[in-house]
């Protein structure tokens, strides 16, 4: 059971991928079989290319998330069919949509460090703010001790 529940995500790639290549295909488009004048049309995208698209790009992100429920599947899967439709199978709207992956995933590299640096920053500021006020604190209650502890001895 857990064999097939790790080779589940594999098979349905690789169904996908058969959908996808089958959906793409020549036609042939004017004039009689076997004729000089016959052009070949080749299919960019078909409805089992779509399907095919769908399932592997789901697939795909289902994979890379951690918690499945069926809301996150249900979620992904319309997204999904979305992107399907608008990528319909073109490579350079695919090689687009790597290109700002790639973008972000630069950005995020370089600004996450700043970040942490500028929030150590803020809580170490904020946490030496509170130690001076705990500082503080306790030199007033130690004053307060030694004046008690000075009015009991004069009371003894």
């Amino acid at each position: 059971r857990v064999a097939l529940v790790a080779a589940c995500p594999t098979l349905l790639i690789a169904f996908g991928l058969l959908l996808m290549y089958s959906g793409r295909g020549a036609v042939v488009v004017g004039g009689d079989v076997g004729e000089e004048g016959q052009v070949e049309e080749i299919i960019q995208w078909s409805y089992k290319f779509f399907l095919g698209e769908i399932i592997v790009m789901s697939t795909f992100i289902q994979n890379s998330i951690p918690t499945k429920t069926k809301a996150t599947v249900i979620l992904i899967t319309i997204f999904s069919t979305f992107a399907s439709l608008l990528l319909r199978g073109k490579f350079w709207r695919y090689a687009s949509i790597l290109g700002f992956q790639i973008i972000l995933g630069i950005i995020a590299a370089l600004a996450f460090p700043i970040m942490e640096m500028i929030l150590e920053e803020v809580v170490n500021e904020k946490l030496r703010k509170v130690g001076e006020k705990v500082r503080a604190h306790n030199e007033r209650m130690e004053k307060i001790r030694k004046d008690q502890k000075m009015k009991s001895e004069d009371i003894d």
